[in-house]
């Protein structure tokens, strides 16, 4: 478990880096070069003359279908719009964007897994929702079937309510231990946020009543309509919705200084305490990357170019957005999506315990 939690705890030390010095992380590329390759003088041998370098790929179609598993208008649906401006660019050709939400993005998942490779379909969805449909939800599609060019934003997850209520997570559990049955949880069902409600109601016997919802627009507007008294969410909404929010508690390896009051899970349970959240990333089926290396290859070498564009890298900071979003690679996302895989394994009881 501490593996696994200091593997996912340095991705975010290396946001941070990342987005400060405005380029990549080196020895986490997928190897592309801006070089451009030089010609080397003919031999007077003709077995040792060089053969001229190979022309770069270009995408085959006239444009790029990128498939959102989660709703329209949310923080993924959003970030992916912003994304795909800039990747266009490097891409070459125009990137349509839709949505097939539904089931914890098992829908769109099962609707990429089941495409024709052919159609050269990319995908951007999240863990811990891939792991927990293949492992509760009888998915069709398993672990190994997708390849992950890049994690591209990893956001903790925290314990929020509105401003009016409570103002630090020890009062918030006085009250729920004073007032059994009285308040209700909002839950994102099926992810990293599920494990942590899970585990504070084991950890301190909170009697309270869970509302699951199926994404973060729907739990966030529960929590201003005042449908629910508090939820757990990621910390990417806590941000945007600042001004309405006190956060109470977030997941990280240190206190983030928007909110240096607010404890870590860590502090309330333990050093043992996972690293919850919500880890987005895009991908394609793995019989493209095998069938089309060479397409694999030019949607990764574009893709790490956005991280260093310096309007995108400046568009993320004016969301909020530079500490949780950066290039990480093909072989880091892989080792990093077995990780939670069998975190997600693990905590899968508890996961389903709020459901």
């Amino acid at each position: 478990m501490k593996k696994v939690i200091a593997l996912l705890l340095s991705i975010l030390l290396a946001f941070s880096c990342a987005a400060c010095a405005g380029g990549n992380i080196s020895d986490q590329s997928s190897g592309s070069s801006d070089t451009p390759a030089t010609e080397t003088p003919a031999q007077t041998s003709g077995e040792n003359q060089t053969e001229p370098p190979a022309e770069s790929a270009a995408w085959p179609q006239k444009n790029m279908t990128l498939v959102i598993t989660f709703k329209a208008g949310g923080a993924m649906d959003v970030n992916c719009r912003l994304l795909a401006q800039y990747w266009s660019k490097y891409l070459g050709v125009p990137i349509n964007l839709e949505n097939h939400d539904g089931s914890n993005g098992q829908v769109g998942m099962t609707y990429v897994h089941e495409s024709n490779v052919d159609d050269m379909i990319v995908m951007c969805s999240a863990q811990t929702y891939l792991s927990s449909t293949i492992l509760a939800q009888n998915a069709t599609y398993g672990i190994d079937d997708f390849t992950i060019l890049n994690f591209t934003e990893i956001d903790p997850s925290c314990i929020v309510c509105l401003n009016d209520k409570w103002d630090s997570f020890e009062a918030l559990n006085q009250d729920v231990l004073a007032n059994p049955g009285k308040y209700r949880f909002g839950v994102n069902a099926g992810g990293g946020a599920a494990v942590v409600a899970a585990l504070l109601i084991d950890h301190y016997g909170w009697d309270v009543k869970t509302v699951n919802y199926s994404g973060g627009n729907d739990l966030h507007t529960a929590v201003l309509a005042k449908e629910v008294d508090f939820a757990c969410g990621q910390m990417e909404a806590a941000i945007s919705y600042a001004d309405y929010y006190n956060v109470l508690c977030t997941c990280g390896d240190e206190r983030n200084a928007l909110f240096p009051d607010t404890p870590l899970l860590s502090e309330l349970l333990g050093d043992e305490a996972p690293f919850m959240g919500t880890f987005r990333f895009i991908a394609v089926k793995r019989e493209f990357a095998e069938k089309y290396p060479e397409y694999y290859q030019l949607l990764c070498d574009s893709l790490e170019k956005v991280y260093s564009d310096p309007e995108y890298l400046a568009a993320l900071k004016a969301s909020n957005l530079e500490e949780f979003m950066s290039w990480k690679g093909p072989e880091y996302s892989a080792e990093l999506n077995m990780q939670i895989h069998e975190l997600t394994t693990q905590y899968l009881d508890a996961m389903m315990a709020v459901n």
